[in-house]
């Protein structure tokens, strides 16, 4: 199902430095009370106290005879914030700059960021209220979202995470309950329901299963089933997981939560699946449960069983290394581990490492760069622990060879260690055997332009 997502705060915040944290402060002070606006012509003097007016709209100030049209008015100069009720005390944040104070409060009456704001789409309530929810201040936010209602189900469950971490639970709970009437089904919101109010989230999906028509839906007997689950009802939500399963719901999601509601049903449904999945993610999985039991020597017989069957299962040897270290780089140790990829032979170099092997990690490193020589984890690695046998490498891959691409990777390396003849050599080298990249040409003409070519 599609959710409407809020923009990101880095398209909102208007590409500008000034509505980063000073902006949404700023903003966060006009709504908190009134004041006086006075206009600037030079930089705003700090104010101990604001006037008993309300600021006026753009219109209703003077004309400015800011040659680029902009009304300069002096917002009051922010002390520092105060901490939340009951918390200790915050070190003072570090004071905007007058004069960035004065030119921050001119743009934000000029009426530019009511229409950078227009230009994106996203009204200025809702900025506010992502302002409050984010900065400590959930109820303040929570009331300008009941004057300001929106459509957004993203700005409801923000507000409502927010109230949760500031503790009022109550007030949480009705705010998500709200999101999940604008977004119904989300996965999100239902979890947290199932952790504050299952049996009021409950209620609201199954009216909302049947306006839909989506009654008896596996994944929706998923999400029935975490609620049930919650409020203790487990043999109804263990037959509506095993039902979701012969149904074809997603295979991984519905044995995860048949774990959470009775392992030993969970156990056994893999036990029976395993055999006909040749890829091991459902011995993986069990694997990772009977681990999480003190399970750990059936877990890693599981783990050693797929990578029998699959030497190259990167994720099989992910987890091996998590249980048990020892056995992993022993794995890595052995023939059937010549498939394995970069990525899991700088794992086991930096456990290696780690337990005073060096030598041992270096050869794996080695390993790595002659499997990629654009692996830059085993490439810095090589820098700092072995360099002499990191460019005795380089030399001998790159002294007869005639691919380009790994005469290119050898001499970006190079010129990132300062080595810039040899990297220029190689470019050209590789730009002779494939005149027709211009990646080379390019690399060699921005080093004649004296520019990085990096």
């Amino acid at each position: 199902m599609t959710r409407t997502s809020l923009p990101s705060i880095a398209v909102v915040a208007l590409a500008s430095l000034l509505l980063g944290t000073a902006a949404g402060w700023t903003l966060a002070q006009l709504e908190a009370g009134p004041f006086v606006p006075v206009l600037a012509t030079g930089p705003a003097e700090p104010q101990a106290a604001r006037g008993q007016s309300e600021l006026a709209p753009p219109s209703a100030l003077p004309p400015s005879a800011d040659p680029a049209g902009s009304v300069r008015v002096a917002l009051p100069y922010p002390a520092a914030a105060s901490a939340p009720q009951g918390a200790g005390p915050e070190p003072a944040p570090e004071p905007i700059d007058p004069d960035l104070w004065a030119e921050l409060s001119s743009y934000l009456r000029s009426g530019r960021f009511e229409a950078r704001m227009r230009e994106q789409g996203w009204p200025v309530e809702q900025f506010l209220i992502q302002q409050y929810a984010e900065g400590g201040d959930p109820h303040r936010a929570l009331a300008l979202l009941e004057r300001f209602p929106s459509e957004e189900a993203d700005l409801y469950s923000i507000v409502a995470e927010s109230l949760g971490q500031a503790g009022d639970s109550v007030a949480a709970t009705s705010t998500f309950l709200r999101a999940l009437e604008l977004a119904p089904f989300d996965e999100a919101v239902l979890e947290r329901l199932a952790e504050l109010d299952p049996g009021s989230a409950l209620s609201l999906l199954d009216r909302q299963a049947a306006e839909l028509g989506l009654v008896g839906a596996s994944m929706l007997d998923l999400q029935r089933a975490r609620l049930l689950s919650a409020l203790g009802r487990t043999d109804e939500a263990r037959s509506l997981i095993l039902g979701a399963l012969d149904g074809g719901a997603a295979e991984d999601w519905a044995l995860g939560l048949l774990f959470e509601v009775d392992p030993q049903a969970a156990e056994g449904e893999l036990l029976e699946r395993i055999p006909s999945d040749p890829s091991g993610r459902l011995a993986i999985q069990l694997a990772e449960q009977l681990a999480g039991s003190e399970r750990g020597a059936e877990a890693i017989a599981l783990l050693e069983g797929v990578l029998a069957r699959t030497p190259d299962s990167a994720e099989a040897l992910g987890t091996l290394f998590e249980l048990d270290p020892e056995r992993g780089l022993a794995y890595v140790d052995a023939p059937a581990a010549e498939g394995l990829g970069p990525d899991r032979l700088d794992q086991a170099a930096q456990l290696l490492l780690e337990r005073g092997r060096d030598a041992d990690a270096v050869e794996l490193w080695l390993r790595a760069v002659r499997l990629d020589m654009s692996d830059w984890n085993a490439l810095e690695s090589l820098q700092q622990h072995a360099p002499e046998r990191l460019w005795a490498h380089c030399r001998e891959v790159s002294a007869d060879t005639r691919d380009d691409e790994l005469l290119g990777d050898v001499a970006d390396l190079y010129w990132r260690d300062g080595r810039r003849d040899e990297a220029v050599e190689l470019w050209r080298r590789a730009s002779r055997l494939d005149p027709g990249d211009s990646e080379w040409t390019g690399k060699l003409r921005a080093v004649a332009l004296g520019s990085d070519p990096l």
